[in-house]
């Protein structure tokens, strides 16, 4: 689950501090690291890195790149150091350098339930300045509203939240409850899958609509190719959701492997304002051919190949052409996906198939005979209607258009 899940009260003078350093970048990256537990109640642990994952979905803003949970412990797997250890600042250092990352955050949290202290402080990496302290105070039942004042003062540091008012940037403070969030933060950390699902289980049953939970879980069915279950989770992650884009296309495709075409159109559509990938295209493409919209197939595919080219693209639109009659296009895109593939036995039978409609006998037979070394049986195919050889593309998962 951890590999597929490919595919964040100083005030003004944190805003002068760091300000003059972000002006003149297009992006900056940030990298948070999980707050060290001073408060000797294990059961509080989940708040290490609840905290830093809540903060850094909630500063996630255009000028602003985030190191994402995966990537860091990647980088510290690589570094040789132990993964769910207190790093020393040397070798957080060390791991925001790795990471590329403009600005290093850490902290601790100290205190009882009833009255918890988190103290945060950002370095620049390229000065080694180290900022004040930022603080955030009160009971663990407050910790969303913590969280979103810890990160609105982190982007005040930085001086890039000046298109946000701290009302609209209230709006993003963490809706799901201590109650579930701790089960889905302990499942990032669980040693074993099943493990895992477990707690993901018990998060989503204690707070239905978590976006986070449903997507982890329904991730783990679609890769599992159990698509029923999967599309039962995926289905309930709204627009507003960080996973949004990536759940749509995995609801997408498994509505394809569950031979619903309908049903993913319309969870490819809702993917097109978000400059959709060549996958998306391709795939919302061979839904339409599914349900007989020859015309909106071809402006999917079309659209689709402009964005890359691809040999299953190319065929899809080849078989398209072939049977609207337009036998000189379909074998230019025939070639290109036999030349882009190194060698498709259902390519070169529909090459042999569209030379044949131009007069071509002779190449028509080469190609067939290709065809067949490859292990085409045409005597199964010339009874079928092309529409069903278009493909879809399931993977490589695209990964999410900037907003």
């Amino acid at each position: 689950m951890r590999e597929l899940i490919s595919r964040l009260v100083a005030g003004l003078s944190l805003v002068a501090f760091l300000a003059p350093l972000v002006a003149g970048a297009e992006h900056a990256t940030l990298l948070v690291f999980p707050l060290e537990n001073l408060t000797g109640v294990p059961s509080l642990s989940w708040v290490s890195e609840g905290t830093s994952e809540s903060i850094c979905a909630q500063v996630r803003i255009p000028e602003l790149d985030v190191v994402q949970r995966e990537t860091r412990l990647e980088l510290v797997e690589d570094a040789d150091l132990p993964p769910n250890a207190t790093l020393s600042r040397a070798s957080m250092i060390r791991i925001a350098q790795l990471a590329r990352a403009d600005y290093l955050v850490f902290g601790s949290f100290s205190g009882t339930e009833s009255a918890l202290r988190i103290v945060l402080q950002i370095l620049d990496t390229k000065t080694m300045k180290l900022g004040p302290d930022i603080v955030s105070t009160g009971p663990l039942n407050n910790l969303a509203e913590m969280e979103n004042e810890l990160a609105w003062q982190t982007l005040a540091q930085k001086g890039i939240h000046n298109n946000l008012s701290r009302e609209e940037f209230h709006k993003r403070t963490r809706t799901v409850p201590n109650s579930a969030y701790l089960y889905f933060i302990r499942s990032l950390g669980a040693p074993d899958d099943q493990s895992q699902l477990d707690l993901l289980v018990k998060a989503i049953e204690s707070y239905n609509d978590f976006p986070g939970a449903l997507f982890r879980l329904g991730s783990y069915h679609f890769e599992k190719g159990e698509c029923s279950r999967a599309v039962e989770l995926l289905d309930r992650i709204p627009r507003t959701a960080d996973h949004f884009q990536e759940a749509r296309f995995m609801l997408g495709a498994c509505h394809c492997k569950l031979g619903n075409s309908s049903k993913a159109i319309q969870a490819y559509v809702e993917l097109l304002p978000f400059a959709p990938s060549m996958e998306v295209l391709n795939n919302l493409g061979v839904s339409y051919v599914r349900e007989e919209d020859l015309p909106l197939a071809v402006n999917s595919l079309k659209r689709a190949r402009e964005l890359q080219s691809h040999p299953v693209v190319a065929m899809n639109l080849g078989i398209l052409r072939y049977l609207q009659g337009d036998q000189d296009g379909a074998l230019l895109l025939l070639d290109e996906a036999y030349k882009s593939s190194g060698g498709h036995g259902l390519v070169q039978y529909m090459r042999s198939r569209v030379l044949q409609a131009l007069g071509r006998t002779q190449e028509s037979s080469e190609a067939l005979a290709e065809a067949v070394r490859m292990g085409i049986d045409p005597e199964k195919l010339k009874n079928d209607d092309p529409r069903g050889w278009t493909q879809y593309i399931f993977s490589p998962l695209p990964p999410p258009a900037r907003k």
